[in-house]
């Protein structure tokens, strides 16, 4: 037997209670830690910024641009170490799930300053927060998929359960993410949705094994 593959015959209890709220615990972790820079910016900078001739409120403009990276960055990283059950070198799993949410957030930014220099946005609302949760599922599962491939038969099981896992989003909130329970959904969902893909991945036919990373 190669020596250079680890046995994954079924998902542990474990596993699966540690995976569920990875994606929590990186959300609450990134808005904690962005709460404290954007008070640290504010004191140093004060209430207002000034982009592009355009004045802002320092809060409201740089809490994104530290949030959704440091999500990318724990949540990375809080998975390689459950991977490891799966996979015993997950580590491009810590670069390619931030490169996955940096990504969807440039988008996402570059839409919405689409639509302001417009005066328009979509309607109904909850087409624009489907298209918001379309993209950066798209965006996270695809670079995720670029590891997962090379692990795993059917690694396209992946893109598909953890983009439905965003795009449901919507059907549980009013016309915005607003509220408290539903930042802990955005947290919870997409990892809950992805627990069947490995089943998919990693079963019986292909001996149960992940491919070591060369």
């Amino acid at each position: 037997m190669n020596t250079n593959k680890r046995v994954f015959t079924r998902l542990s209890l474990g596993f699966s209670i540690l995976w569920t709220f990875s994606g929590l615990a990186s959300i609450l972790l990134a808005w904690g830690i962005s709460f404290g820079l954007v008070l640290l910016a504010r004191s140093i900078v004060g209430d207002y910024v000034v982009v592009n001739g355009v004045r802002h409120i320092t809060e409201d403009y740089l809490f994104s641009w530290m949030f959704f990276p440091l999500i990318g960055l724990l949540q990375g990283g809080i998975q390689a170490l459950i991977l490891r059950e799966v996979h015993p070198r997950p580590g491009m799993w810590a670069l390619v799930t931030p490169a996955g949410w940096i990504a969807g957030f440039v988008i996402l930014r570059a839409v919405s300053e689409w639509f302001i220099a417009k005066r328009t946005f979509p309607e109904p609302p909850w087409f624009y927060l489907l298209t918001v949760f379309l993209t950066l599922g798209l965006c996270i599962s695809l670079a995720q998929w670029l590891v997962l491939r090379r692990w795993a038969a059917r690694a396209g099981w992946w893109v598909l359960f953890s983009t439905l896992g965003w795009v449901i989003l919507p059907l549980f909130s009013g016309e915005s993410f607003t509220s408290v329970l539903e930042l802990l959904l955005i947290g919870l969902l997409p990892s809950v949705f992805c627990l069947p893909a490995f089943w998919l991945m990693f079963d019986r036919r292909h001996g149960g094994q992940a491919e070591a990373l060369p």
